[in-house]
């Protein structure tokens, strides 16, 4: 069994579930919180427009909305000791299921945190 196939049994996602299915956003990964058991999806869209992205978790079973946290800064913030302009910006995302599109905004950081049922 390949070591992605073992990460998404260990997850519950079954061996044919793909955690993106698109490629418009650039990389994107599927973890599962270790205290909670939720699962994250991080999504980094490098890209200079909003990237239109499948996710399927293979038949997970998920709650109906994701907590989704955008770290957000004008186009030439930088942190530094004494100031942090970058600051993390949470919504809810409602539509949530085990498959599912989500528009990650342009250049950005995402993270949709889904509670498992």
């Amino acid at each position: 069994m390949s070591r992605r196939a073992r990460h998404r049994a260990r997850l519950g996602l079954g061996t044919a579930a793909t955690a993106l299915l698109t490629a418009a956003a650039s990389r994107q990964v599927v973890t599962e919180g270790a205290r909670t058991g939720d699962l994250i999806v991080k999504v980094v869209n490098a890209r200079p427009a909003e990237a239109r992205t499948a996710i399927d978790l293979g038949g997970a079973r998920i709650a109906p909305a994701a907590r989704v946290t955008t770290p957000a800064a004008g186009a030439d913030a930088v942190d530094t000791e004494t100031d942090t302009p970058v600051t993390p910006v949470t919504s809810t995302f409602r539509g949530v299921d085990d498959a599912f599109t989500y528009t990650f905004p342009a250049n950005s950081v995402t993270f949709p945190r889904i509670e498992r049922r």
